[in-house]
Formats: structure tokens, sequence, C-alpha cells
């Protein structure tokens, strides 16, 4: 009986110890699980991090298309009123010449209706003046 007394604290020692390993075996395995699906959750959001990323840089580079095309448009339409505005001008400066050539002429090429050359050229066009 002895034998058995002294053996009976052992098993249960053993007993005790046995339930604490399933216990933590519990734990481990809960934790395992936790981890598993922590890990997902992080695979995730690293794919949605990816997917935003390339979302991003598109329409960044949609933005610098977009500017591109706007800045030509706008020197298109610079270059445009550029050369309406040189036109005008040169249109302007021709009329001043003509203007300036009508009011040196005399009395006697108004009578005799006389116009000076600039004038002429700059109505060539029309039929009534000759």
């Amino acid at each position: 009986m002895k034998m058995t007394e002294h053996l009976d604290p052992y098993q249960e020692r053993i007993k005790m110890l046995e339930s604490e390993l399933s216990k933590r075996d519990k734990e481990l395995e809960s934790f395992k699980e936790i981890l598993s699906t922590s890990q997902e959750i992080l695979r995730d959001a690293m794919d949605d991090k990816k997917i935003i990323q390339k979302r991003l840089d598109e329409l960044e580079h949609m933005k610098v298309e977009f500017n591109v095309r706007r800045y030509h448009k706008l020197q298109n339409d610079h270059d445009k009123l550029q050369h309406r505005y040189q036109v005008t001008k040169k249109l302007l400066e021709e009329a001043r010449l003509v203007i300036k050539d009508l009011e040196n002429r005399g009395l006697m090429d108004y009578i005799l209706k006389r116009y000076p050359d600039s004038f002429l050229e700059f109505n060539k066009d029309d039929p009534k003046i000759k």
C-alpha cells in the first residue's frame, strides 16, 4: 500500500500537468487560429493597398495627361490669339497709313477724285473705288 500511496501523489501531479498541458494546447490552438486570421486580414489589407496604389497611380497619370492636354490647348489658343493680334496690328498700321495719305491729299486730288496708291491698294477688292 505504501507504494500506491507513493504513486498517488505522482498520479495526481501527472493528471494536473496533463490537464495543464491540455489547457495550454487549447490556448495554443486558439492563438494559431488568431494568428492565421490575422495573417489573412493582413494579406487582404496588403492586396487592397496594392489595388488602391495601382488606381492612385492611374489617376495620377490621368491627371498629368489632362494637365498636358490643357496646357497644349492653352498654348494653341495663345498662338491663335497672337496670330490674330499680329494680323490686326498689321491691318491697323496699313489703315493709319491710308488715313494719313488721305489727309495729305490736296484740293485738286479731291476734286478730280484721285486717291493715293495706299488707298487704292487697301481697297483693291472694292469695285466702286478706282
